[in-house]
């Protein structure tokens, strides 16, 4: 059997207005304007049919709109040369451009073809996927107008140790997981209870006393001791009221619940993506009281360590 060299892979994405030029985010991992639509019921490309490619959606009746692809990411091959890890990389660096660029991008084609090649690949070197071709049933904006030439230098200076984290700390990976998939759950109050697991997860050493105890210690991560911090916890206890009664069968939320609840476990992530640390639980407590031991207190800074390694 003849040996087939590793390739690139390519996300085709939608909802992300780039420049001209493409973005250089690091590692051999390129951004890059492009232009090509999805048909996604029957599943078309450009106008024409790869349903004999397409056995993803087999079984399936979509009747879902045409998707523009405005972008695509191209991910190397990797020293492992397999197209697993290289879709780890790229679907992690689309869930940090929806987390600090545009939230409403999505990925409705995978290939190992550029966007404008991908119909001119011969049958036999031609791999194509639909991904997310389904409704987006919950819609978040971030405030203020961004520049994603310059919003992507974050990008590239994250994405490595992010993915990190991602790998190594199983409640970030529930996190990110859960705020990234969060658009496409019909249901509000399982979104509303999926953002709470992950803050749970992150923020709960014990099942005791969840409701004071998590909205303590996210208010102890975020905000310094005084004023601040006793609201925050304030607010951070309500959100945490309609997250019970939501999972106890009695929702009384509203859409503004789940979009605070959204920017609440954003600005976490954040915040740990550019501190580069999961905090454990002990720490966070050392927060909380104010400790200046070991745990991590006032006179330290509790979040920072040694970066990873290459």
């Amino acid at each position: 059997m003849e040996h087939q060299e590793p390739k690139a892979l390519f996300l085709g994405l939608s909802d992300l207005a780039l420049d001209d030029a493409p973005i250089d985010l690091g590692g051999g991992v390129t951004l890059r304007p492009t232009a090509a639509r999805l048909r996604t019921s029957p599943f078309f490309y450009s106008g024409k049919s790869l349903n004999d490619d397409a056995k993803v959606l087999h079984g399936l009746n979509l009747d879902l709109r045409d998707v523009d692809i405005k972008a695509e990411l191209q991910v190397p091959p990797t020293p492992s040369g397999e197209l697993s890890v290289q879709y780890e990389i790229g679907r992690f660096i689309v869930f940090l451009i929806r987390l600090w660029v545009e939230p409403r991008v999505t990925v409705p084609l995978l290939a190992t073809s550029s966007m404008e090649s991908v119909r001119k690949a011969k049958d036999e070197d031609r791999f194509i996927r639909p991904l997310e071709v389904w409704p987006r049933f919950f819609h978040v904006e971030l405030e203020g107008a961004r520049s994603t030439s310059e919003e992507m230098s974050w990008i590239r200076e994250n994405w490595r140790s992010a993915l990190k984290l991602y790998q190594d700390h199983t409640e970030f990976r529930l996190a990110a997981d859960a705020i990234d998939n969060s658009a496409f759950i019909s249901n509000t109050a399982l979104i509303l209870i999926s953002l709470w697991g992950a803050l749970e997860a992150l923020f709960s050493p014990s099942t005791s006393e969840l409701r004071f105890r998590v909205s303590s210690l996210i208010a102890a991560y975020l905000e310094p001791p005084g004023d601040a911090r006793h609201e925050r916890q304030r607010e951070v206890s309500g959100l945490y009221d309609k997250r019970s009664a939501a999972a106890h069968g009695r929702p009384k939320h509203q859409v503004d619940d789940l979009v605070d609840t959204y920017a609440l476990l954003r600005t976490v992530l954040l915040r740990m993506i550019e501190k580069k640390h999961v905090p454990q639980k002990r720490e966070l407590e050392g927060i909380l009281f104010g400790s200046t031991g070991g745990d991590g207190g006032p006179n330290r800074e509790p979040y920072e360590e040694e970066g990873p390694s290459a």
